[in-house]
């Protein structure tokens, strides 16, 4: 009698134990999933979001619809207040990521506006939250509506990882459209794979599961770089996620991105980033344009730099010189302006945030410095 009440005992134990596992696994499941290190389909309230807008059909956003409402002129550039009419031709288009719009600042701060007021004409602003570089070369390609002679090519240090992905859901679970192009080596050249044109539905079941429509995102879940499919049992899928790239990265004590550029990184984004940023050039010169490449650092490429003397990104500014293209490095200047203060004075916060006000406004000088020092403006 005394044997099964302790048998009886130890499987309850067992229960409890399991259980309180299971939860706290769970918990974390939750939490991960805001990471990307866990995928989880999207909710139908995000699907219907997802088209309310009709997507752009070679970028995937934004919305054409969009233009000329909200932050967006008619031209489809962010609004410059100083400047604001959009057939008044412009001295300089931008292009890129939340960096180039200039997230979380209003139209009058962000830097495309200072630098409009500081090079005294219009700087037109085609950056758009969420782009890789090969969404922000398309822009340029496709956009009849840009008459500048000069172009900036924005870059923030982990776009490389966007370049390799068709699902912007797998890296930030942010957008309610997210579905995008991108460009696939084979023969050691560029190969456009379009954006994929879903209907509402297809959307849908493209969610549930995305191996049958993105074979060629480098962040599937399943793949190589360990994303995991949300699910239970919670805690089988917590331990399945430790080899995830972006865990991987903490336990090595380094960005999510700074493995990516390694030349030998099966994903080949070091390679395929310079090859989208070589054919932006080459089509710019074929435009009777200069192209300037601006790298923009984070705060924690900012903080590596200031203990070690090196940025994350050197790479890819290296493969850029050595085949002619410009490239402006404002982490350097950024470096220089806050001495020992620390990063996070140019920043809205310490991780993965944006700009402040000063923070475009060091941008915007620099940037015109530049411009001046290449003799392309007047002192």
């Amino acid at each position: 009698m005394k044997d099964k009440i302790n048998r009886s005992l130890v499987i309850v134990l067992v229960a409890i134990t399991l259980t309180a596992l299971e939860g706290i696994s769970y918990i974390g499941q939750r939490i991960l999933v805001g990471k990307g290190i866990f995928y989880q389909p999207l909710s139908e309230d995000s699907i219907r979001e997802a088209y309310r807008y009709k997507p752009d059909p070679r970028l995937g956003w934004p919305s054409p619809e969009r233009f000329g409402t909200g932050d967006f002129d008619h031209s489809g550039s962010r609004v410059i207040p100083s400047f604001p009419d959009p057939e008044q031709e412009s001295c300089v288009s931008t292009y890129g990521d939340s960096y180039t719009w200039g997230t979380d600042v209003t139209a009058e701060f962000a830097w495309s506006n200072v630098l409009s007021k500081m090079l005294d004409c219009r700087v037109s602003n085609f950056g758009v939250g969420g782009y890789g570089t090969d969404q922000a070369y398309l822009r340029f390609k496709y956009n009849d509506r840009d008459k500048a002679k000069i172009v900036l090519l924005g870059y923030t240090s982990e776009n490389l990882v966007r370049n390799v992905i068709q699902f912007y859901d797998f890296l930030y679970p942010v957008l309610a459209f997210s579905l995008k192009p991108r460009f696939i080596l084979e023969n050691g050249a560029l190969k456009l794979v379009a954006f994929p044109q879903l209907s509402a539905e297809e959307y849908r079941t493209m969610t549930l599961d995305p191996g049958k429509f993105l074979r060629y995102d480098y962040l599937l879940p399943g793949g190589p770089a360990g994303t995991v499919r949300a699910g239970f049992p919670f805690t089988l899928s917590l331990l399945k996620s430790l080899g995830n790239y972006r865990i991987q990265a903490q336990l090595r004590g380094e960005s999510f991105w700074a493995d990516f550029y390694r030349a030998e990184h099966p994903s080949e984004a070091l390679k395929i980033t310079t090859l989208i940023m070589q054919s932006f050039d080459r089509d710019a010169k074929a435009a009777g344009k200069t192209l300037i490449v601006i790298m923009f650092p984070w705060t924690n490429d900012l903080r590596e730099y200031q203990k070690h003397r090196s940025w994350i990104y050197q790479p890819l500014i290296d493969d850029l010189r050595s085949k002619g293209i410009d490239v402006l490095n404002i982490g350097d200047g950024m470096a220089k302006h806050l001495g020992k203060r620390s990063p996070c004075d140019l920043n809205f916060g310490c991780v993965a945030s944006h700009l402040n006000q000063e923070g475009n406004e060091v941008t915007a000088r620099l940037i015109t410095d530049y411009l001046k020092d290449r003799n392309l403006f007047p002192r």
